[in-house]
Formats: structure tokens, sequence, C-alpha cells
């Protein structure tokens, strides 16, 4: 995955799904650090916010196979 590529919110969205799953760390990681830079650069994209409306919208269950589905449809909504 280039991260160069990505859209802003499809950075945000990995940050959220390993926030939520504890899923693909350093994948996150590298995003997060992506988001950085473009922040640095003089994106007005506010990530911080985006981050935790995203995770507020999944439902908050016990049931990790609904909380994966929500997830995955976030992600390929970005797309």
């Amino acid at each position: 995955m280039n991260l160069l590529d990505l859209t802003d919110e499809a950075l945000a969205a990995q940050v959220v799904v390993y926030r939520a799953f504890g899923l693909h760390h350093d994948t996150a990681k590298h995003c997060m650090s992506e988001l950085l830079r473009r922040q640095q650069a003089g994106s007005v994209f506010d990530f911080e916010i985006y981050i935790e409306e995203q995770r507020k919208l999944l439902p908050q269950t016990e049931s990790k196979t609904n909380v994966l589905e929500s997830s995955l449809k976030l992600i390929a909504s970005l797309k």
C-alpha cells in the first residue's frame, strides 16, 4: 500500500480500524505519520476529529463481527 496514494480519509480509516480492533498497528502508525506530515505541509483536514467521529459511529457491541463489518464498509466507501 502506497500511503501517498491514499486520501486523508482513507489514512484516518486505518487508524480507526486499529483503535477499534487493535489490527494493523504498524499500518496505523505509518498512516498517522503521513497524516501529521500532510498537516505540517498545510493540509486543513482535521484528522483527529475525523478519527474520533468515525470511531463513535462504530456500534458499541460485544459482537466483534458486527463491528468488523461496519469498519470494512467504512473502508470500502473511501475507495
